[in-house]
């Protein structure tokens, strides 16, 4: 059979505000690779809020459908969303569509995710969280970026409920091979040190659970945002950062906070280091110069350079991401856990696992170690040298580990 036979049809419905310019490299990419002769996607319409919208125009004079829901026609959000739901339903009478947000300027409801969950995908022209909203491209260039890219996901709603159905997640997961595959590696791995081998979603589901499940997707994730960064070492950063996961889950069950947003807090703690190397690579090459990333004072040197420091950048990435207030909160305060009014125990394991992962990649002996060790934090915690020694992981990270990261 020909690789190029197409498979069932797949309509997209395409929503702008504006020009539309996301929508026109979608259609023309559509028209010079024959996504329809090859894959059976095609671009069913064109739908915008504005009835001004340049791109209407564009789309009409490629021969495309088009149509207009004007939200201020309407008395509220929930609405404008179901008469939006209508307009597509129009074009996609099979309820197949996918749903692309291309710039389109509306927050949209959650009964209009649940809705189209599984079919809903946004793009936004930078690379988030860095640049979210207007203008991005100007503010990049005007920040001094040197790298750009764009995000694309999926919008879904399903493993924040309070009642997860785990055939649809299950069902979610399978329609990205790439995603299945990688979370297929990271379960596998002595990462969660399972007797046997899990060989579908489904039956990871069954076995970790949902908030494991969730910490899987969202670490897979993380690393595909980040296949290349200047100036890192992404096998070292990310052995780094699963070693600080791995040793955040003993430390808060020790002190009876929750393991799953410590072992999540732990694994994206740094990721704002990623960020900015991407945001302004030269700035930072000069910080890396002076200090290395996993030097003990770097924190202090990036807040006196730029006056801010890639906890900053973390907790804003978390949020950008929607993950949970605590593991924001505990991201914003890793550094200072326990200063003025401020007391964070979930931030203070942060800073402890940390501070144990970059001794462990500085070589650091015990000496050394307890010459850096955070007494302050560790006596508010209730911990000592030889309490957070003892939660050493059985097996610091390996090469199977940063797989799912790095391939």
């Amino acid at each position: 059979m020909s690789s190029d036979a197409p498979t069932a049809s797949r309509p997209l419905v395409i929503l702008i505000s504006g020009t539309g310019s996301n929508m026109q490299a979608i259609v023309r990419a559509a028209q010079q690779r024959r996504w329809r002769e090859r894959h059976g996607a095609f671009v069913a319409a064109v739908i915008s809020n504005r009835p001004d919208a340049k791109g209407l125009a564009w789309a009409a004079g490629e021969g495309l459908p088009t149509a207009v829901v004007d939200h201020k026609a309407y008395p509220s959000r929930e609405a404008f969303d179901a008469a939006l739901a209508e307009a597509i339903g129009r074009f996609d009478p099979d309820g197949r569509a996918l749903v692309v947000l291309a710039g389109f300027m509306r927050i949209l409801t959650p009964g209009f995710v649940e809705r189209f969950a599984g079919r809903l995908v946004n793009i936004h022209p930078s690379l988030l969280p860095a640049f979210p909203g207007l203008h991005t491209h100007q503010r990049a260039i005007e920040a001094g970026c040197r790298f750009a890219g764009a995000t694309v996901h999926q919008v879904t709603a399903e493993l924040d409920q309070d009642d997860p159905d785990a055939r649809r997640i299950a069902d979610l997961i399978a329609t990205d091979p790439g995603l299945t595959a990688r979370l297929l590696k990271l379960a596998n791995s002595a990462f969660f040190g399972l007797s046997r081998q899990i060989d579908s979603v489904g039956e990871a589901i069954t076995v970790l659970g949902f908030n494991h499940l969730r910490t899987l997707v969202q670490a897979v994730a993380l690393g595909s945002s980040f296949r290349t960064v200047p100036g890192v070492n992404l096998e070292q950063f990310w052995r780094y950062s699963l070693n600080t996961a791995k040793i955040c889950r003993p430390l808060a069950r020790s002190l009876k906070l929750p393991e799953g947003a410590a072992f999540t807090a732990g694994l994206v703690h740094a990721v704002g280091d990623l960020v900015m190397h991407i945001g302004m690579p030269d700035v930072v090459a000069k910080i890396d110069w002076r200090v290395s990333p996993f030097d003990m004072k770097r924190a202090e040197v990036e807040r006196a350079v730029l006056g801010y420091t890639y906890a900053d950048v973390s907790a804003a990435f978390a949020q950008r991401w929607d993950f949970p207030d605590n593991i924001v909160t505990a991201l914003r305060h890793q550094l200072l856990p326990f200063e003025g009014d401020i007391y964070e125990p979930l931030a203070g394991v942060v800073h402890m696992a940390s501070w144990r992962a970059r001794a462990q990649e500085m070589n650091l002996d015990r000496e050394a170690m307890r010459a850096t060790f955070p007494d302050v934090v560790a006596i508010l915690l209730g911990l000592s040298l030889e309490t957070v020694l003892d939660k050493d992981p059985e097996q610091w990270t390996s090469a199977g580990e940063l797989a799912a990261f790095l391939h």
